[in-house]
């Protein structure tokens, strides 16, 4: 079978052949790591939230711009790691019980405002189906300029600037929706989350916020990290794990055949650099 190719080169086999005995303990391994991990996900889960809760406490009670500056990060810092839980649900890696995806709206994705288990199913499975064709959420969203490395520093400064000021909040948030996206209703949960739950969710948060006069600490604590620091490492994140404005007939050429299950997304995982 063909292996994939980048820049015209072809890479290595994963496992080389000749070797039995090492062949089966290679693919042992890598079965061990597939398939869902609940414990750790939900570990994972009430450390962010205890991270959270100790910033946001720490800073109301010191009273100190430090400590407000310094909770915002932390908390920008969680609200991205509860964004690749979402991920990791997408995938069913968190729980594939007949509760996770409603454990994971709840606790990780009705919290970032936009986001849904069932709404980034749809944008990022089909950036996994598509990739790097026309029907790619990724490939026809993330493109100009400011997805192309490498790029000046100059360029990289003024982008994350942009992002640590809100400035590009909309266009990297819309992204994320399947309706701005242009994608179908393709890919359906086994067990997804009632739609009148989110309603429920934010009727509860915002009755929560009026009782207790919480809203300006929302606003400075949540709302803010939200549009700014997380908007930040979102866009780390993706520059660092992809490589865009290539030359999508090349990459489409690719083909797998060491693993056939492989995410052809290994293939972009090109080193990038400044100029």
């Amino acid at each position: 079978m063909d292996i994939s190719l980048i820049n015209r080169e072809a890479l290595p086999p994963i496992i080389k052949p000749g070797d039995r005995i090492r062949e089966a303990e290679i693919k042992a391994h890598v079965r061990s790591l597939v398939g869902a991990r609940p414990l750790l996900f939900i570990w994972q889960l009430l450390g962010a939230w205890c991270v959270i809760a100790a910033a946001i406490t720490l800073a109301i009670w010191v009273e100190s711009i430090w400590a407000s500056l310094l909770a915002i990060f932390l908390v920008g810092t969680r609200q991205n790691l509860l964004g690749l839980l979402v991920h990791e649900q997408v995938h069913r890696l968190g729980s594939r019980g007949r509760y996770g995806d409603l454990i994971t709206n709840l606790f990780a994705a009705y919290p970032l405002l936009v986001l849904s288990v069932e709404g980034y199913a749809q944008v990022h499975l089909a950036h996994h189906k598509y990739f790097y064709t026309d029907k790619d959420p990724d490939f026809t969203r993330k493109s100009g300029l400011e997805w192309s490395i490498p790029m000046s520093r100059q360029q990289l400064v003024r982008l994350f600037l942009g992002d640590i000021f809100g400035l590009n909040i909309w266009r990297l948030i819309r992204g994320k929706r399947p309706e701005a996206a242009g994608v179908r209703d393709e890919f359906q949960r086994r067990n997804p989350t009632p739609k009148w739950v989110r309603f429920a969710f934010w009727m509860i948060v915002a009755a929560a916020l009026s009782l207790s006069g919480g809203w300006f600490y929302f606003l400075l604590y949540w709302i803010l990290p939200l549009l700014t620091v997380a908007q930040c490492l979102v866009r780390l994140g993706a520059l660092s794990e992809h490589k865009y404005n290539v030359n999508s007939t090349e990459l489409n050429a690719v083909k797998f055949g060491t693993f056939p299950s492989a995410s052809s997304g290994t293939a972009a995982l090109i080193s990038a650099g400044l100029k």
